[in-house]
């Protein structure tokens, strides 16, 4: 019969040589250790006297993360994921949490807290159904001012849900770390789903409702709504005016330097175009004036490159090359002079 007392110390050091070569070959092992708490609190509320806030601030979170395993690891990501309740829903337009400081290294055995004060956006109230009004025909000053009504019912609304429900949402978390000692890889891992966001207005649920008794006084006004929709196309009316002063004279070598045509306002607004469609829109329903205003700037693109070409023959080009300019000089001055007086008389109309 074998002697226990003889096999208990060598089960133990092998156990102990086990527990060892695991904790050697482990890695990392990173946990969060508490349970955060979201929270929209009066002291959180940033209040511009001048605006109708769209943007809330939650109360500053920590999450504390521990390393139990056996190596040094990383937090390489965080990503915070707000799902609204719904009757939150039709406010909602979007949350963002921002870390800075990652990646995060944490050594074996060691803790890290990573803090962050995350943001809830609501709806643009007075600007975000302005698109849809106008690409169903309605005018400008009309888009902005049914836009501005319904704005400031869906406000009312949003003050009464405030009033009325202690939470606003849930919040999950997922991280991406680093996990493996011998073959280090990145893991995602959810470290929390599902936390209530609390609401405890109280005084800021009166501040807001204030804002209702002078709405339309607020930022943004009728014409600050109006000269945003309209500022691109001031700026193409502007561009379109030097062009035209350009045109005006043929191009000869004392000016050639200078006769090249002026784009930068049309890529500014056509970089715009998926960005903000409205100023589109009001592009679109005018007869023909798309196709006119796109068809000028081809025209143009094509009169500077052959202005180009020119400044490149240097001191080989001759009379006739000017001359062969003469006719794409009147082109484009026809095409400009056309989309000049329609987006001039586009902005006469509005008000």
């Amino acid at each position: 019969m074998l002697d226990l007392a003889f096999l208990i110390p060598i089960l133990l050091s092998v156990i102990a040589l086990f527990l060892s070569l695991y904790r050697e070959f482990q890695g990392p092992d990173i946990s969060l250790m508490n349970k955060p708490a979201f929270k929209l609190t009066d002291k959180d509320f940033e209040w511009q006297d001048k605006y109708i806030p769209n943007w809330f601030n939650l109360s500053g979170v920590s999450l504390i993360f521990a390393n139990y395993g056996g190596k040094g690891g990383a937090i390489l990501d965080i990503k915070i994921n707000f799902s609204p309740a719904e009757a939150m829903k039709e406010f909602f337009d979007g949350f963002s949490s921002y870390f800075g400081d990652l990646p995060i290294t944490i050594k074996d055995g060691e803790t890290c807290t990573v803090k962050f004060r995350p943001d809830i956006r609501t709806k643009n109230w007075k600007k975000h159904k302005i698109s849809k009004l106008l690409q169903n025909g309605h005018s400008l000053e009309e888009s902005i001012d049914k836009a501005t009504a319904e704005g400031r019912e869906e406000f009312e609304r949003f003050c009464s849900f405030l009033a009325e429900n202690e939470e606003i949402g849930e919040v999950s978390c997922n991280v991406s770390l680093t996990v493996g000692r011998v073959w280090p890889k990145v893991k995602d891992r959810r470290v929390f789903r599902k936390i209530k966001v609390k609401n405890e207005y109280e005084k800021t649920i009166n501040l807001l409702k204030k804002r209702l008794q002078n709405w339309d006084q607020l930022e943004p006004t009728r014409t600050e709504l109006v000269n945003s929709f309209m500022r691109g196309i001031r700026d193409l009316i502007s561009e379109l005016k030097v062009n035209l002063k350009t045109l005006q004279n043929p191009v000869s070598e004392e000016n050639i330097s200078q006769s090249k045509l002026r784009i930068q306002n049309w890529e500014d607004f056509n970089k715009e175009r998926y960005r903000n469609e409205a100023k589109w829109y009001l592009i679109d329903r005018e007869t023909d004036l798309k196709e006119n205003l796109e068809g000028a700037y081809r025209q143009i693109l094509s009169y500077n490159a052959k202005i180009q070409d020119l400044l490149y023959l240097g001191d080989r080009r001759t009379e006739d090359d000017f001359k062969k300019l003469y006719t794409e000089r009147i082109q484009t001055q026809k095409q400009v002079d056309i989309v000049f007086k329609k987006l001039t008389a586009l902005q006469r109309n509005v008000r």
